[in-house]
């Protein structure tokens, strides 16, 4: 199973050596795009429609897609290698499917 993977102390790049990266899509919904090209026109600001890509409409959202961001991953098929990840990097932050190594202080 693929689990999200983030460290403490590394904004970017790779979290951990047995990370390996992936680019996921990144979408951006609002609810009034009115408003919001309302006071894009006002301050000299992008239209909603003039940045993104597949811009859509469902559900009372406006959505478009935004440029993709790389995200790591670890592959854990079992409890034994969860805990030998722990075990490696001592103090881990499980949230559902993201480890967190945690190596530094942060609020």
């Amino acid at each position: 199973m693929e689990y999200e993977v983030t460290r403490t102390s590394c904004l970017f790049g790779k979290p951990c050596t047995e990370a390996f990266s992936k680019r996921l899509p990144q979408y951006v919904q609002i609810k009034n795009i009115y408003s919001y090209n309302e006071i894009a026109d006002r301050y000299n600001t992008p239209r909603w429609e003039d940045e993104g890509t597949e811009h859509s409409y469902s559900d009372g959202y406006y959505k478009r897609r935004e440029q993709d961001e790389e995200v790591w991953f670890v592959e854990i098929n079992s409890l034994e290698e969860l805990k030998a990840f722990v075990s490696k990097y001592e103090r881990v932050i499980i949230t559902g499917l993201t480890l967190e190594i945690y190596d530094d202080y942060r609020e």
